[in-house]
């Protein structure tokens, strides 16, 4: 008798477990399981995510503690950079760049003062840095040229690359060879200068002299040369 009342508790039992099954589409799970998800290869995204977001704040604490004289360096250059920013762009907004033009401006002096100081087989290194002495000196140079200062500021937000421009290897030697060889005068090619900016951008020993040589070999003579450049350049 307990042996059929206990066989029918099992069958019954096993049915409730059955159609539980049938319900749900599969049995829940163990706790045993439930405890192991995260923890093997098939764990979830959301758990690997804050498994790796552990290790590396573990990390970033290790780092801390090991090398803190480093963070102090690197926010102690990052101040002296912000502080170099600061002092170039309140130097030109005093000869006439617009506070909205000056981020704009830098850039892309930058941009081309790496590309010139490369060019000239200089490695960027600490050396080598565009600062404001430099842009100084290009503004001094185009004051002492006749450029008027009023249309200084002007002229930089027409053609910011001027600014990353050598003055004794390529603004000196465009002007001299203008005078020298096209017969303008430095006033009059400062006047044509404030009104098309990228005559600064030729180069007296490359572009600029091969074009005349060429336009001269076609028969034109050196006025039309000279209209021919400020004109179309």
């Amino acid at each position: 008798m307990k042996r059929k009342k206990t066989r029918e508790k099992g069958t019954r039992c096993e049915r409730k477990r059955r159609s539980a099954t049938d319900m749900f589409g599969q049995r829940a799970r163990p706790a045993s399981a439930l405890t192991s998800i995260g923890s093997g290869r098939n764990a979830s995204p959301s758990f690997a995510f804050r498994g790796n977001r552990a290790k590396r704040r573990a990390n970033k604490t290790i780092e801390a503690r090991i090398r803190p004289g480093r963070q102090a360096e690197q926010r102690r250059f990052r101040m002296e950079r912000e502080k170099e920013s600061i002092g170039i762009y309140e130097y030109l907004e005093t000869i006439g760049v617009a506070k909205s033009a000056a981020l704009r401006v830098m850039s892309q002096a930058t941009m081309q003062f790496e590309a010139e100081r490369t060019k000239m087989g200089m490695k960027l290194d600490g050396s080598v840095k565009f600062d404001e002495k430099e842009v100084r000196k290009v503004v001094e140079f185009l004051q002492s040229r006749d450029i008027r200062e009023q249309a200084l500021g002007e002229l930089i937000m027409n053609f910011p690359s001027v600014l990353a421009y050598d003055v004794e290897t390529r603004l000196e030697p465009l002007f001299m060879y203008v005078e020298k060889e096209l017969g303008i005068t430095g006033t009059e090619f400062a006047k044509e200068v404030q009104r098309r900016p990228s005559l600064l951008g030729l180069r007296a020993d490359e572009n600029l002299a091969k074009m005349v040589g060429y336009l001269e070999s076609t028969g034109s003579t050196r006025e039309e040369v000279v209209e021919y450049l400020i004109k179309t350049l």
